[in-house]
Order: structure tokens, then C-alpha cells, then sequence
């Protein structure tokens, strides 16, 4: 966000020195009010009944819980070495150095070290490889097809997608949702800032 207000301040001839004192006042006001809006609706109804009010709580307050009890677990009675595990780590490790070395050295390497931690990002249910692999595939026949100017031209659709999907998927679908029922509100999260 900060880039993109120093290019905008670039292009409207606004001094860095505004620029700095809009940015911090903005970052002031914006942090004070989360922590007063986040903080007021935990004490007030606490934090796991605030997205979906019927007891269960919210994905993130889930996902907390879930890890909570897990290191609870864990530091009661502590597991043995899982070897296999560490070893695996270490040669993801090993293989992401060796994408980023390949990368740097090789003109036109077509694999980056992102894909692969994207891809595996959150074990078997991963559902993040095929749009990777569909944007890399569509950016890749683009490139040969019509090379930089044609990749260039191709941006503002793409740029539309992604500003596409978050207008539906942050803003109108949460409240045409809301009509449909509560479930289907809360099954499908858009977080903005992430």
C-alpha cells in the first residue's frame, strides 16, 4: 500500500514529506480504530461468537483453538522425533534453494520458488496449485505469443480479474449472501491485506 501511495504521490506531485505525515497519520488512525472496534465487539460478545454468533466461532478463532489445543497437547505429553517428517522439511528446504539458485542463474527458468511453497502451502487439500498453474500457463502462451507488448497489453484484464474477484468475493458476495442464509455467508472468506 505504501508503494502504491508513493507512486500515486509521484504522479500527482505531492512531496514525500506529505506524503510521510498523511501515511503515519493514516496508519495512527486506521491501528486505533481496529483495536478499539476488534477489541470493544471480543469484550462485549466475545471473540468466538462475533463472525457466526451461534457458538462455533469464526475460521481464524477455529483455526487458533485447534492450534492452542494442539501445543497443549503437546507440551503434556511430548512426541517423539519424527525423523521421516524432519527430514522431509529439510529437503523442501534444500529443493526451495536449489529453485532459487536455478532462478538466478538460469535466463528463463520457468519454475519459481513461490510455486512450490504456494502449491504446498496447506498439505494434501491444497487447492492453490491449478490457479498458479493456470496464471503460469496463460503468462507463459502470452509471452510466446506476442512478447512483452502483448504481455503488457494483457495486464489490465488480468488487473481486472483479480480487482473482479475481490469486489465479489470481499464486498458483494458477504451481504448477497446474508439473504441466502448464514452457512453459506460464512463459507466462503475473502480476507483483504493478507
Amino acid at each position: 500500500y505504501q508503494m502504491d501511495s508513493r507512486k500515486l504521490a509521484e504522479e500527482a506531485r505531492i512531496s514525500r514529506k506529505i506524503l510521510f505525515i498523511a501515511l503515519f497519520l493514516a496508519f495512527g488512525v486506521g491501528l486505533t480504530a481496529a483495536y478499539c472496534t476488534h477489541l470493544s465487539a471480543y469484550y462485549a460478545q466475545g471473540s468466538n461468537l462475533i463472525a457466526s454468533a451461534g457458538g462455533t466461532g469464526e475460521y481464524r478463532e477455529t483455526i487458533a483453538r485447534q492450534e492452542y489445543v494442539q501445543m497443549a497437547a503437546r507440551l503434556a505429553t511430548p512426541p517423539h522425533r519424527d525423523y521421516p517428517r524432519l527430514f522431509a522439511t529439510g529437503g523442501g528446504y534444500c529443493f526451495i534453494i536449489l529453485l532459487t539458485l536455478f532462478k538466478h542463474s538460469i535466463i528463463g527458468f520457468p519454475f519459481h520458488p513461490l510455486g512450490f511453497l504456494i502449491a504446498n502451502a496447506y498439505g494434501d487439500s491444497a487447492s492453490c496449485w491449478f490457479p498458479m498453474l493456470i496464471a503460469w500457463i496463460c503468462k507463459a502462451s502470452i509471452l510466446r505469443a506476442g512478447g512483452l507488448k502483448l504481455y503488457k497489453a494483457a495486464m489490465p484484464l488480468f488487473l481486472g480479474l483479480a480487482i473482479g474477484h475481490l469486489l465479489i468475493g470481499g464486498i458483494l458476495w458477504p451481504i448477497g449472501s446474508l439473504a441466502v442464509s448464514r452457512t453459506v455467508a460464512n463459507g466462503y472468506h475473502l480476507v483483504f491485506g493478507e
